[in-house]
């Protein structure tokens, strides 16, 4: 088990957690004989030199396939395992700010409305709501990208929660 289970006895780089040493010890005390010596990490970690980002293509640019949808098609639904969504719609127009509930959204998603970076949810820091601006029909994008054990939870748990939602115009 590693990952993106943050609770892993192996972390992602492949080395072992405290949880990997008291697992390792239970095992010990009902062995027949002596473990096997612990694996050293695959890779030491490096460290990458600040640069700057001097570039860039917006994120629409990289679509290429749409589906369209009433509502927010899963990664199963639309046959991908990995990746990045963008899902677009036009809200209706609200002159006042309201908060925008992503209680559905895996496992990061960011909000834009008129190209303008609005917010984001994030289930590792258990955020799942975004302030809106006042609309005036302007279309709105989401992008979620796919990984950790949370993708695996049953469709209508995933979607479940989602606010203020109108059609829906699928890229990926």
């Amino acid at each position: 088990m590693t990952s993106y289970d943050y609770d892993a006895p192996i972390n992602e780089y492949g080395a072992a957690t405290p949880k990997y040493y008291t697992l390792r010890e239970t095992m010990q005390k009902y062995a027949d004989g002596k473990l096997p010596s612990v694996p050293k990490p695959a890779a030491r970690l490096i460290s990458v030199p600040k640069f700057t980002l001097s570039e860039y293509v917006p994120l629409l640019y990289g679509t290429d396939k749409v589906n369209t949808s009433r509502n927010p098609l899963t990664f199963e639904e639309l046959d991908m395992g990995w990746g990045t969504v963008v899902y677009t719609t036009t809200l209706p127009e609200i002159n006042t700010s309201s908060v925008l509930h992503l209680d559905g959204a895996h496992d990061y998603a960011q909000v834009f409305v008129d190209g303008k970076y609005i917010g984001k949810s994030d289930r590792v820091r258990n955020e799942n709501t975004v302030t809106m601006p006042p609309v005036k029909r302007q279309p709105a994008h989401r992008c979620r990208r796919r990984h950790g054990p949370h993708q695996l939870r049953p469709r209508h748990q995933r979607l479940q929660g989602t606010h203020r939602r109108r059609d829906h115009a699928y890229r990926r």
